[in-house]
C-alpha cells in the first residue's frame, strides 16, 4: 500500500474546494439581460432600431412645368360690308325713298362702307365719299354689297327738315327818274326741304312782318314764291325769310331804291 504524501493531499484539496467555489459564484450570478426589459444602472443603453419591411420610396422624376392655358383673344369684328355701284352715277338721298331729295352723287367708281340699311333691304346708308360727316341713302337695285347683308344694322328713317331758304328781290336796283313812290319790287323765295315735312314761315323786311304760315312737301325738294314788295321811298331795303319748323333757318336777300 502507497502511503501518499501529505503535501500532495493538500494541493488536491485545494484545488478542489477552488473548483466547487468557483462554479456555485456562476450559478448565483445574476443573467446579463434582465427579464423585464429594465437596464442596469451601470450598463449603457444603446438605441435600437426596428428593422421593418423595406418602404418602396417613389424615384424623383422630372416634373414638367405646366403649360399656360392660351389667353382668349378678342373676337375680330366681322369686316364692314362694302358698296359699289352696278355701272352709273346715282342719286344718293336724304332718306330710304324717292320722296326723299337729292343730297348727292354716288360716282360709278365710288365705294363706301354700308352704315345701315331699311328692314326691308332695299335701301342702304352710306357716308357720302366726297363729303365727310353727310349720310345718305341708296337704292339696293342699283348697288351692290360686298359682304354679310344681314349684319348691317336697320337705321331708322331721318327726321325731314328744311335743308335750304334763298330769297332774291328783282331787280335788285330800281334807278327812278323822278321820285315817285310808292314802288315795287317782285320778291321770290324758295324754300327747300329733305322730304316730306310741314313747314312754317314767315317774312320780314324794313316795312314789317307778315303773320306764320305753314305749307305742306309731299316730297322732297324746293318749292318757289312770290309776292309784291312794295316800298316808299329811297334807300336800301332787306327783304327775309324766317322758318321756325320743323328746323330754324331763314334766307336774306338786300335791293335798293335810287332816285335824283
Amino acid at each position: 500500500m502507497i502511503v501518499m504524501d501529505n503535501r500532495i493531499i493538500t494541493a488536491f484539496t485545494l484545488v478542489f474546494l477552488m473548483i466547487i467555489t468557483t462554479g456555485c459564484a456562476s450559478l448565483a450570478e445574476p443573467q446579463g439581460t434582465a427579464t423585464d426589459g429594465a437596464a442596469s444602472p451601470d450598463e449603457e443603453v444603446l438605441p435600437t432600431s426596428t428593422i421593418g419591411e423595406p418602404t418602396n420610396t417613389p424615384t424623383p422624376t422630372d416634373v414638367p412645368a405646366p403649360t399656360p392655358s392660351p389667353l382668349p383673344s378678342a373676337t375680330s369684328p366681322p369686316p364692314t360690308p362694302m358698296l359699289s355701284s352696278l355701272g352709273a352715277d346715282l342719286l344718293c338721298r336724304f332718306g330710304p325713298g324717292e320722296e326723299y331729295a337729292q343730297s348727292g352723287t354716288f360716282l360709278m367708281d365710288d365705294t363706301a362702307p354700308v352704315k345701315g340699311r331699311d328692314e326691308d333691304q332695299t335701301w342702304f346708308v352710306v357716308e357720302h365719299p366726297r363729303m365727310p360727316g353727310r349720310y345718305c341713302w341708296l337704292t339696293a337695285d342699283d348697288t351692290r354689297v360686298d359682304g354679310d347683308i344681314n349684319a348691317i344694322p336697320v337705321s331708322p328713317p331721318p327726321e325731314n327738315i328744311v335743308i335750304g331758304v334763298s330769297a332774291r328781290l328783282e331787280p335788285p336796283v330800281i334807278k327812278l327818274s323822278s321820285c315817285s313812290f310808292p314802288v315795287t319790287f317782285d320778291a321770290f323765295f324758295t324754300i327747300e326741304v329733305s322730304g316730306p315735312v310741314s313747314v312754317t314761315y314767315r317774312k320780314v323786311s324794313n316795312e314789317g312782318t307778315s303773320g306764320w304760315k305753314t305749307k305742306s312737301f309731299s316730297t322732297g325738294g324746293a318749292k318757289s314764291f312770290s309776292e309784291i314788295f312794295k316800298v316808299d321811298s329811297a334807300g336800301t331795303y332787306f327783304y327775309r325769310v324766317e322758318v321756325s319748323s320743323p328746323n330754324v333757318l331763314q334766307g336774306e336777300t338786300t335791293g335798293q331804291v335810287i332816285c335824283p
